[in-house]
């Protein structure tokens, strides 16, 4: 008994209703059982999974909005006799328009999309999935459409820390531009087409990126641009997480939900060494080249092909004189050999992004890379990456992938109003921090937790502020006031006080934080807002599960408040005058309310 593959039509806005179309308006939202529609802010607060980047489209609203519904779907209807029909919009052109539609099953589906209005130019980008660029600033006048191809893989996928294997059922699509419009989509399910697997670290990724959307400003792996470079009857499945080594893309449950869903002719592009160089069992010719012969045996196996990447270049720039630092050259070398033994494609990044480092030098190059970061790109860096990726298809002859590349125009990617991070001043910062904490907004529809550990502890009081605004979490009723914090732990908080938000990129700071850990986020917020003196950091490291003294809290809270040291420095004084006392969980709340009130 043959399966009966699934088929969907969307017609948006239309007047006519069309008999083999399902019909969408601007308030056709999705819900599990509606099993298709728009996804807006407040439908993502109604269904956690949603609320999971890798199960969804991976644009999230700006964290300083949260609370706010800034995405405005609008609908015009129009005769269809005229050579455009209705359709659905976002009336601002750097906030995505996110549509869903709910599949049966894992595997790939050929997406048809037409988009365009009557009376205004359109500029229109198109991402499917978890941020995959399929099509770039194409254009089309008034009066004409655009129809677009492509082909989009779903696959399960175990999400940043999460342990297990989450289900992906559904084909996201999302639109973003001037005048961009969505008037027909079409989802048919396909078989016998095949599959890109991506196997890698952060710098490969689906990365989210927060809107408003600024492409400078986004985190981006070239894996996610490298669907924009493809024709519909190809697709891309990236199982790349930051953090990964060789050793835990396996043990982490990646590997297996790759291997199970490889079928033959498939490829397996795998790109590591970014976090295995942190490894001291990972050296690049012991345990990391160990790792890929073995990779590429299992595939081999399975009648797939492995593809075998070396490790896209950091831009640093600490070498004699300021020169560049060429810090993974051991582990593109180890990549050689081992495709070289095994008979299999290499594709050279590490080399090309070098030569593209060099060439651009130190201060040009950083506007390819998210602002005050050396390892992972934004959307243009990641766009140059895949280029580069493309370029070494051909010069390795991978067949498979080359029938079906197209040619990117220049003007399809550029690189517009490419902004330079602006840190704030102190002066502003303090003006921020004034405004909010006098404000009373946060204090909205807050259900206190009662703590019923903290009766006769001496700031009791403070406790229950600083739990009341969600600055320091209550587990079970108990705040635990005399427990011990470690330093992540105050860092976390420290974030909070401020309004910082944890990134989901850890960009290998330190030698003993990998990206997979919980602190990882909140080690580089907290390394970006410049809150980690020097008097934690030892030989690059930080050691985020030591417990924290007295004198460490200090120094952060002296970090964090630059502009007046003699508040800093009178919050955290302690009558024992011993800054190696450790701090308790209490301690710190006392602190922490002195700090809001001081402020």
């Amino acid at each position: 008994m043959s399966l009966e593959l699934f088929s969907k039509k969307f017609n948006f806005g239309g007047l006519d209703q069309k008999k083999e179309y399902v019909n969408i308006t601007n308030e056709t939202f999705y819900t599990n059982e509606n099993e298709y529609g728009f996804v807006t802010e407040g439908v993502k607060e109604k269904n956690e999974l949603l609320q999971i980047p890798e199960l969804g489209s991976a644009f999230d609203i700006d964290p300083s909005l949260i609370g706010q519904q800034i995405s405005n779907i609008l609908m015009e209807e129009q005769d269809n006799n005229n050579i455009i029909n209705g359709f659905c919009y976002s009336d601002k052109p750097d906030v995505p328009l996110s549509f869903r539609v709910k599949i049966p099953r894992s595997g790939n589906y050929n997406i048809k999309l037409s988009m365009g209005n009557k009376n205004k130019d359109m500029t229109v980008s198109v991402f499917s999935q978890r941020r995959r660029c399929v099509l770039k600033n194409a254009i089309a006048k008034a009066g004409e459409l655009i129809d677009f191809d492509f082909t989009a893989n779903v696959c399960d996928i175990v999400p940043r820390g999460k342990t297990e294997v989450y289900k992906d059922d559904s084909i996201d699509i999302t639109i973003l531009g001037i005048n961009s419009c969505i008037n027909f989509l079409t989802v048919d399910e396909a078989s016998n087409i095949p599959t890109i697997y991506i196997a890698g670290d952060s710098t490969v990724t689906d990365q989210g990126a927060n809107y408003p959307y600024n492409p400078a400003t986004s985190y981006c792996g070239w894996a996610q641009i490298l669907p924009l470079f493809l024709k519909q009857g190809i697709s891309v499945s990236n199982h790349s997480h930051s953090g990964l080594t060789t050793e835990s893309f396996r043990s982490g449950g990646h590997w297996s939900i790759v291997e199970r869903s490889i079928k033959q002719d498939d490829i397996i592009i795998m790109q590591f060494g970014h976090n295995d160089q942190k490894d001291k069992t990972l050296g690049a010719f012991g345990g990391y080249a160990d790792n890929l012969r073995r990779y590429a045996q299992e595939i081999q196996e399975k009648g797939a092909y492995p593809v075998i990447v070396s490790p896209v270049s950091r831009t640093i720039w600490n070498g004699p004189n300021g020169s560049f630092n060429d810090m993974l050259k051991e582990y593109a070398d180890a990549c050689k050999q081992v495709a070289f033994e095994r008979g299999i494609p290499l594709i050279d990044l590490h080399d090309k992004s070098v030569d593209f480092i060099l060439k651009h030098g130190s201060k040009k190059v950083a506007r390819y890379f998210y602002p005050k970061d050396y390892t992972h790109h934004n959307d243009f860096g990641a766009f140059e990456m895949a280029r580069l990726v493309v370029d070494g298809i051909k010069e390795a002859k991978i067949h498979t992938i080359i029938k079906h590349l197209r040619d990117i125009s220049e003007d399809e990617i550029q690189i517009k109003q490419v902004s330079n991070w602006v840190e704030p001043t102190d002066e502003a910062v303090r003006e921020e921090f004034k405004l909010w904490s006098q404000s009373n907004d946060w204090a909205q529809n807050i259900s206190f937790t009662k703590c019923i550990d903290i009766d006769k502890h001496f700031a009791k009081t403070d406790i229950e502020e600083v739990v009341k605004r969600g600055i320091m979490n209550v587990e079970d009723e108990k705040f635990n006031p005399n427990n011990i914090l470690a330093r992540a732990n105050f860092l976390d908080i420290m974030l909070k006080v401020f309004r910082y938000s944890p990134t989901n990129v850890y960009n290998d700071v330190f030698d003993d934080v990998f990206g997979d850990e919980w602190y990882a986020g909140i080690i580089q917020a907290a390394y970006n807002y410049d809150i980690i003196p020097d008097s934690i950091i030892v030989n690059n490291t930080i050691m985020p599960e030591k417990p924290i003294t007295i004198g460490e809290v200090e120094d952060i809270v002296l970090a964090a408040l630059k502009l007046n040291k003699d508040i800093a420095v009178d919050l955290v004084q302690d009558k024992r005058n011993d800054k190696n006392s450790l701090i308790t969980r209490g301690y710190v709340a006392m602190v922490v309310k002195k700090m809001l009130d001081k402020m």
